[in-house]
């Protein structure tokens, strides 16, 4: 979803996209096949990413002292409706 709105927004940036919080850590960590990935300049997480949450992520990065210079933003779906 964020990738077609940069899209249409003519932002071409490198996205990279992972499907798990767990992986989100590899790449950021270069563990595995990530090892050559370049170290981002935004990281938009989704709260409801599989394995660990975008706020796990979130906090994993910020306790990082390698990390913790990333800007990082939350965005998705609740999955529970705010009710005021």
């Amino acid at each position: 979803m964020a990738g077609e709105a940069l899209k249409v927004g003519k932002v071409y940036n490198d996205l990279q996209v992972v499907s798990d919080g767990a992986e989100a850590m590899r790449f950021l960590t270069k563990e595995g096949k990530c090892v050559d990935k370049p170290k981002p300049d935004l990281i938009l997480l989704d709260p409801n990413l599989p394995k660990k949450d975008g706020r796990e992520v979130q906090e994993e990065i910020k306790a990082d002292e390698s990390l913790s210079d990333l800007y990082v933003r939350l965005y998705g779906i609740r999955p529970d409706p705010i009710r005021y």
